[in-house]
């Protein structure tokens, strides 16, 4: 005689683990010791007769059995039944791996606090399964801390696993599982487009921002919650639990700080648009692009007025421009400095100008300013130069730099040393003038060995 609960054949029910919004998990050992030795996690539906939750059960176990296929951190799933979602009378359920390891909930709040490196290598590996996931079209839409496990491993590394499933959503899905005008919203971090009406419930730069409001739990222990607090502020900039009322201070949390101003944006086109455009910002906390740390910038959230906020975007990219006449006029005097001081056998030429020719950055607004110094030689037909270019991403700028070679026979320069971002700033404030003439200081030696280079190379050639 067939079992009214299908999965007492195979598996015997021990204690209950957790309750969520759709279903309740139970720890389970198998009754085939044959084939699964280990424990392992049971998943039942909360609301069997429902034919939505039916539905999204399936779309669960088939989501984490396509990410874990295609390699994600995610619970294997070991036996399930979901496919029988149109037959109501069938009581569905699903069992996966268990994940030996504590909740990130638990382990952060235990630690009060994870360091800055630490917090960064976590949310890396959660960036693979994210953008592994996407590839897939398959989104979580309830990132948060009890929904990721550290799992234990041998190397004794955490490895964060992704779990519950439960409200993802999959481009393949015939929307009868997910409304899109449903409200998909939890305690931990309220997304406006995920609350409000005409919002997008299926946009993937959502579950970015979850993982920056990760980000921010693991460094503060505390929910980010709002996007905007009742101060206007973001969570990391709060009275009491601003980030840098915890660590002290340093060019590392300078960039936390901007990182997470783009990432926790109340404005969704203004946050994190890719998975890799959040992984190069975390690996610069790591190892900043720039060939000397970025100093202190705690007067940048001050500068920053609430009218300049509401204006359009032509007004604040003159504002931007504005700004950034200390730096040049900086660079301009580094380079006077050298004619006067003299570098023989260099000769330094200087140019400010609307943009480079050679600079093209996808999603980026231009501000107008371009800074060039070509390095040559009197007798020597080879030239190098050092350009820097100002650009714009939402209320964000950055200082992009790159190196090139050319002749005095050729018009247009060849880049050699890509364009690369050394410096991000909050665009009214103005880029930090220290670090960017350390910067150039360090580049100009460059571009000097880069020169002698080539007229070494055009001397062995015949003529």
């Amino acid at each position: 005689m067939a079992s009214k609960r299908p999965w007492e054949d195979r598996w015997e029910r021990g204690q209950e683990l957790s309750k969520g919004g759709q279903g309740t998990t139970y720890l389970v050992t198998s009754k085939q010791g044959e084939l699964f030795t280990e424990s392992a996690v049971l998943k039942l539906l909360r609301n069997q007769k429902s034919p939505q939750a039916r539905r999204r059960m399936f779309l669960e176990v088939a989501n984490l059995r396509a990410l874990h296929s295609a390699g994600c951190s995610v619970p294997r799933v070991l036996d399930a039944n979901a496919e029988r979602y149109e037959v109501s009378k069938i009581p569905l359920y699903f069992v996966m791996e268990y994940i030996s390891g504590e909740t990130l909930q638990n382990y952060v709040t235990e630690s009060s606090g994870l360091p800055i490196d630490e917090s960064v290598q976590l949310i890396l590996k959660m960036c693979d399964t994210l953008a592994t996931a996407q590839n897939e079209g398959i989104l979580h839409r309830d990132i948060k801390p009890e929904n990721i496990i550290l799992k234990e491993s041998d190397e004794s590394v955490r490895v964060p696993v992704i779990v519950d499933y439960g409200l993802s959503f999959n481009t393949t899905d015939d929307q009868n599982a997910t409304r899109g005008s449903e409200t998909l919203d939890n305690l931990f971090l309220s997304l406006p487009e995920r609350r409000v009406p005409g919002g997008d419930r299926r946009d993937p730069r959502s579950d970015l921002t979850g993982l920056c409001g990760i980000f921010f739990f693991c460094l503060s222990t505390e929910a980010p919650v709002d996007l905007v607090g009742p101060d206007g502020n973001p969570p990391h900039r709060r009275h009491g639990k601003a980030l840098r009322e915890r660590f002290e201070d340093s060019a590392q949390v300078t960039l936390v700080e901007a990182l997470l101003d783009q990432g926790l944006s109340s404005n969704l086109d203004t946050r994190f648009q890719t998975v890799d455009e959040l992984r190069n910002r975390l690996r610069d906390i790591l190892e900043p692009s720039a060939r000397k740390a970025m100093e202190d910038l705690r007067l940048v959230a001050k500068e920053i007025s609430q009218n300049l906020l509401k204006s359009d975007r032509r007004t604040q990219l003159t504002e931007y421009k504005s700004a950034s006449t200390g730096l040049l006029q900086a660079l301009k005097n580094c380079v006077h400095g050298y004619k006067k001081d003299e570098i023989p056998p260099f000769i330094l030429g200087e140019q400010t100008k609307k943009k480079s020719e050679l600079f093209n950055l996808d999603g980026l607004d231009d501000i107008g300013v371009c800074f060039s110094c070509v390095i040559e030689m009197q007798n020597h037909p080879n030239r190098a130069a050092i350009e820097y270019h100002f650009a714009a991403r939402g209320l964000q700028c950055a200082v992009f730099r790159a190196t090139m070679k050319g002749t005095r026979k050729r018009a247009k320069f060849e880049v050699v040393e890509p364009w690369t971002p050394i410096q991000w700033y909050e665009g009214v404030s103005g880029p930090d003038i220290d670090i960017v003439i350390e910067d150039f200081k360090a580049s100009l030696g460059e571009a000097m060995k880069l020169l002698e280079r080539e007229i070494l190379k055009s001397s062995m050639q015949p003529e």
